[in-house]
């Protein structure tokens, strides 16, 4: 392909991808590195157009960041309101954004300012149990019942959900 041909490739496939999703730096990088891989492997790239294209990657990502079509501030509270709507716990958020690539400092500093809201844990179990119908949502919820209650109240736990405010909630279902 030759080195112009390199870049000019990296950046049309950058423009394509970042047309279609909005990810973070990190994935981005991350999603570049395996194209570029895929495409050495089917023999569309050089042994050393594949060592120059993985050396211009993080060019891209902060070129593309500075243009702001990588705004991980943006990303992130998109990423944490659609988390909230599914009714995900505060830990299950914080372990997605991770796994989702964003820098830890942003990160603590979106996740402060969820837990500054009041009973946002109550909140997120009730979106969680409606979602699944659980306790109260439930048809055959019966809290006097210790095998119902104690299977609904492992599946909030397994959900990430403090035991404290499980039991809170299943006591006023």
């Amino acid at each position: 392909m030759g080195n112009i041909n390199i870049s000019i490739y990296l950046e049309k496939y950058s423009i394509f991808y970042l047309s279609k999703y909005s990810v973070t730096a990190g994935k981005f990088a991350e999603v570049l590195k395996k194209k570029i891989t895929k495409d050495f492997l089917s023999k569309k790239l050089t042994k050393d157009e594949r060592d120059c294209a993985l050396e211009k990657v993080s060019f891209f990502v902060s070129r593309f960041s500075d243009i702001k079509l990588i705004n991980e501030d943006i990303i992130i509270k998109n990423r944490i309101a659609n988390l909230i709507r599914k009714g995900l716990s505060i830990k299950k958020i914080f372990f997605t954004l991770k796994s989702d690539r964003f820098e830890e400092k942003l990160i603590k500093t979106e996740m402060k300012e969820i837990i500054k809201e009041e009973n946002i844990d109550l909140k997120l179990i009730n979106t969680f149990s409606k979602k699944k119908k659980l306790g109260c949502y439930d048809n055959n919820w019966n809290y006097k019942n210790k095998k119902v209650y104690k299977r609904t109240l492992n599946k909030l736990l397994n959900n990430g959900f403090d035991i404290e405010t499980c039991k809170f909630f299943l006591e006023r279902c």
